[in-house]
This record gives structure tokens, C-alpha cells and sequence, in this order.
């Protein structure tokens, strides 16, 4: 729009994903959070490591990716359970397992696919607060959101990963919100649709 496109030329047509199936279990079932993403400052794991050591939840951060920064944060977080490079089909299998998934993205994000698999498997997602996540996540309450480099921020809203039924509450309205946005079906009657609208 700043560059002159008129607003009412434009359609944002939604990222999609696979549906893994139904879980066995809800997300409070689980003691599992993870981070899925390259291990680099861009996306925040240095800020979720400090942020996590000080929250201390009772619960088990397993940190999936490979990148720069990982041998420094081995050294530095021994604890942290790091499970390197994860083929895609057993990060959805942790998924369907998880409690919740951790978005501490530095950088203005798109729409993230890790954003729109953890909807799929119906887990929680607390993410930095740009705005596509939002949008993304929309249905969620702000709790869910943090600012994105604030290492107490996100020590202080660790807490609510705790709660079985926050963790449940949340899970349930993303992959509702997954069904009816990012689901293969929903994507493809929205671009049927979209291509429709054009040649009319």
C-alpha cells in the first residue's frame, strides 16, 4: 500500500500444512516444550535459554535445529536437551506429544510453518508479539504473546505453560483455527475461490 498498490487489489491468501492426525492426549498430558527453528540470535533461542534458567518451570525444553550458535549454547545450558537436525516426519510425531511449542522469533516473521504445524497438532504457541504471528495465532489471549526480546518478559510469561488448562484452552483454539484457515482443504477452496473472483 505504501508503494501505491490500492488496498483493494490485494488478497492475502494463507500459508497451509498437513493435518498430522488427532492427538492421543491433550497438551497438559505432556511435560515437553519445544523450539523448532535454526539456532541463530535471529530467532531468539539465546533469548528463550536465559529467559528459561530464569523461569525455571517444572517442565522439560527440548530445543530441535541446528545452527551458529549451537555449540555455545550446548556449553552454556547443559541441562537443555538438544536434539540437533530432526527429520520432519519425527518433529511432527513430538509435536502431537508436546505440551507446547516456543516462538521467540528477533526478526519480522512471515507466516511461519512451525507456527502452522503446531497449530495442526493442536499445541499452544508462545511467540513474540510481531504482528503476522499475532494474526497467525489469532484466537489466543495476550498471555500468549511476548515482546520479543525481553528476556524477563519471557521469564515471566513461561508461567503460563505451567497451567493444564491454559495449555488445553489455547491448543484447542489453534487447531481450530488451523482447521478452518490452514488445512489443505481450507487453503485450496480459498484459492479456487480467489481464481474465481478474478475471472468474473
Amino acid at each position: 500500500e505504501e508503494s501505491g498498490v490500492p488496498a483493494d487489489r490485494m488478497i492475502v491468501v494463507p500459508n497451509f500444512t498437513r493435518d498430522p492426525g488427532s492427538r492421543s492426549r491433550p497438551p497438559s498430558a505432556g511435560d515437553s516444550v519445544l523450539f523448532v527453528g535454526r539456532l541463530s540470535e535471529e530467532k531468539g533461542v539465546d533469548v528463550l535459554l536465559r529467559a528459561w534458567t530464569i523461569a525455571r518451570p517444572g517442565l522439560r525444553l527440548q530445543v530441535v535445529g541446528t545452527g551458529p550458535l549451537e555449540q555455545e549454547l550446548k556449553t552454556e545450558y547443559p541441562d537443555i536437551e538438544f536434539l540437533g537436525h530432526t527429520p520432519a516426519s519425527e518433529v511432527r510425531a513430538r509435536l502431537l506429544e508436546a505440551r507446547a511449542v516456543v516462538f521467540p522469533s528477533q526478526c519480522y516473521e512471515g507466516q511461519s510453518l512451525v507456527l502452522l504445524e503446531a497449530m495442526a497438532a493442536g499445541l499452544p504457541v508462545l511467540a513474540s508479539g510481531w504482528s503476522p504471528i499475532r494474526q497467525t495465532l489469532r484466537g489466543v489471549d495476550e498471555e500468549w504473546f511476548v515482546s520479543p526480546s525481553h528476556v524477563h518478559g519471557w521469564a515471566e510469561r513461561l508461567k503460563v505453560l505451567e497451567s493444564d488448562h491454559a495449555v488445553d484452552s489455547a491448543g484447542s483454539a489453534l487447531r481450530i483455527s488451523y482447521e478452518s484457515t490452514h488445512a489443505p482443504a481450507a487453503a485450496l477452496a480459498r484459492l479456487e475461490g480467489l481464481y474465481r473472483s478474478v475471472l468474473e
